[in-house]
C-alpha cells in the first residue's frame, strides 16, 4: 500500500511521500492540494517517485499558477521536483546570486555542482575566458568553489568532486572530500586518457564502494587545423574505452555525458566526425546496446549534445526515454532552458518526467 503520511502547509511546506509496503520497487505516489493565494483558490498536483520528499515555497506556487489562462479551483497543474545533475560554480559569468536567480527561473529545486580538475595543457585555451581557475593546479573548476557555494546554501547543492585519478593521492583526497563536506557525485572526470586506465579503475571501484555515482566526458578527436597547444582535443578515449570501464566496475554508477557519448545513440558513423551529428537516428546505436547490457550505466542529458541527441529525432527519442526512463537525468551543463523545452515536447507521460527530472537523481543520491 502507498501512502501520502504528511502533509504540512506553511509559507515553505513540504509534502512526503513514504511507501509503506516492504516491496523496493519504485512506486507512484500522487498528492492533491488546494491552496488559496491572493484571493483565488488553486489546485495542483505532485507526483512522487521512490518516496520523494519534496519541498515547495510559496514564491514557487504561484509563479506556477500566476501564468494560468484561468484561475479555478478545478484547474489542474502538475509539478515536479526538478534536479539538475550537471553544473559547474562561477562559470560563464555565473556567481552563487545569479546562479539561484536561474535555478529559481527555471523551477531547478537543487543542483548537483560538479569540479572540473584537468592540466592545464590538457583542455582547449578558449574555455580560459568561460572558467574561473584556469592555469591553476586544482583548476580549471576547482572544488573549493563547490564547497564555497554548498556552505552558504546546502539545501540547494549537491557537491561533486573528481580528482584527476593519475595522481598517487587521488583517492585519498576525494575520501578527505566525502568525509569533510559530504561529497556525493564523483564528476566531472574530463581528461585526456583513455578511462579504462589503471588508476581510474581503482578510483571508480573505490566511488562504487562509497556509492558515488561517476560522471564521465566523452570526446573525439577532431582536426583544429593547428599543431599547438594540441592538434585536437579528447577526453576518455572513446566509446570504447568507456564500455570498458563500465563493464569492469559492476557495482559502481556512470553517467555518460557529451558529444562523444551521445553521438553513439546512434548506429551511423558521425561520432568522430561531428560533434552535433544531424539526421534521423540509425538503429544499432552504441548507447543504446550498452544500457542494455549494463544496469550500471545512466545517462547525463546535459549540453548540447544531449539536446541535440533528442531533438534530431524526436520520434525515436520518445521511444528511447521510455525504454530507459529509469536510467535517465535531467541535467544542463549550462544556464539555459533547452533541456526542459525538448522534454516537455516529446509528450512524454508524467510519472516518466518525474523520474528524468528528479527521481533517478533521488534514487542515486538521496536527499537528506
Amino acid at each position: 500500500m502507498h501512502w501520502m503520511n504528511a502533509i504540512n502547509v506553511r509559507p515553505t511546506f513540504r509534502i512526503a511521500f513514504r511507501c509503506l509496503s516492504v516491496r523496493s520497487a519504485p512506486f507512484q505516489a500522487t498528492a492533491i492540494i488546494i491552496l488559496r493565494i491572493s484571493g483565488r483558490f488553486h489546485r495542483f498536483r505532485f507526483v512522487s517517485l521512490y518516496g520523494d520528499i519534496y519541498r515547495f515555497s510559496l514564491p514557487h506556487l504561484y509563479s506556477t499558477c500566476y501564468n494560468m489562462e484561468e484561475d479555478y479551483p478545478d484547474e489542474t497543474r502538475v509539478s515536479f521536483m526538478i534536479i539538475d545533475c550537471h553544473n559547474h560554480p562561477d562559470w560563464y559569468g555565473y556567481n552563487v546570486d545569479r546562479f539561484l536567480d536561474n535555478m529559481k527561473q527555471y523551477s531547478i529545486d537543487r543542483t548537483w555542482l560538479l569540479s572540473w580538475e584537468c592540466p592545464d595543457d590538457e583542455y582547449n585555451p578558449t574555455y580560459k575566458k568561460s572558467i574561473p581557475d584556469a592555469g591553476l593546479p586544482d583548476g580549471p573548476i576547482s572544488f573549493r568553489r563547490c564547497v564555497d557555494y554548498a556552505l552558504k546554501h546546502p539545501d540547494k547543492f549537491v557537491l561533486g568532486y573528481a580528482p584527476d585519478p593519475r595522481r598517487p593521492d587521488a583517492i585519498d583526497k576525494l575520501d578527505h572530500a566525502i568525509k569533510l563536506y559530504g561529497v556525493r557525485v564523483y564528476g566531472e572526470i574530463k581528461l585526456r586518457m583513455m578511462y579504462d586506465n589503471p588508476d581510474a579503475i581503482r578510483l571508480f571501484r573505490f566511488c562504487g564502494e562509497k556509492g558515488l555515482p561517476v560522471t564521465v566526458h566523452i570526446d573525439y578527436e577532431f582536426d583544429t587545423g593547428s599543431a599547438y597547444p594540441r592538434p585536437n582535443w579528447w577526453y576518455g578515449g572513446g566509446i570504447d574505452a568507456f564500455e570498458r570501464a563500465v563493464k569492469a566496475c559492476p557495482e559502481t554508477i556512470f553517467l555518460g555525458h557529451a558529444p562523444g557519448f551521445w553521438a553513439h545513440i546512434s548506429g551511423d558513423d558521425q561520432y568522430d566526425k561531428a560533434a552535433y551529428p544531424t539526421g534521423k537516428v540509425v538503429p544499432g546505436g552504441k548507447v543504446v546496446d550498452m544500457l542494455r547490457r549494463y544496469p550500471n550505466l545512466y545517462c547525463d542529458i546535459s549540453a548540447g549534445s544531449g539536446a541535440n541527441a533528442f531533438k534530431r529525432d524526436p520520434e525515436f527519442a520518445k521511444q528511447f526515454l521510455l525504454e530507459f526512463q529509469d536510467r535517465i537525468l535531467y541535467g544542463r551543463d549550462y544556464f539555459d532552458n533547452v533541456h526542459q523545452e525538448v522534454l516537455n515536447s516529446l509528450g512524454l507521460p508524467e510519472d516518466v518526467l518525474a523520474k528524468i527530472y528528479a527521481g533517478n537523481a533521488l534514487k542515486l543520491v538521496p536527499l537528506d
